[in-house]
């Protein structure tokens, strides 16, 4: 009697290890997805924030470059206008 209880106890505990397996394998699956998207999320986050970044130094190198290109542009005009002044 007593093999036949103990022999039964360690075949429930081999299918609840079988079954514990099956559970934590699925939970695991779940896990590296909500990992996945929360890596991917935050990297895509990263990037559009340096892209802003970046996007913003080359707007404000355009405006220095056309603020310098203006600045030329008058200087130039007034030279050509000093120049012409005395022979009026």
């Amino acid at each position: 009697m007593l093999s036949t209880s103990y022999s039964q106890v360690v075949w429930l505990l081999i299918q609840e290890k079988e079954r514990t397996f099956q559970y934590l394998q699925q939970v695991l699956d779940k896990l590296l997805e909500i990992v996945k998207w929360k890596l991917m999320g935050e990297t895509a986050q990263v990037l559009i924030e340096k892209e802003k970044t970046e996007h913003r130094d080359t707007a404000t190198y355009q405006d220095f470059l056309s603020k310098y290109a203006d600045m030329r542009r008058e200087e130039a005009i007034s030279v050509s206008l000093s120049k012409q002044w005395p022979m009026q």
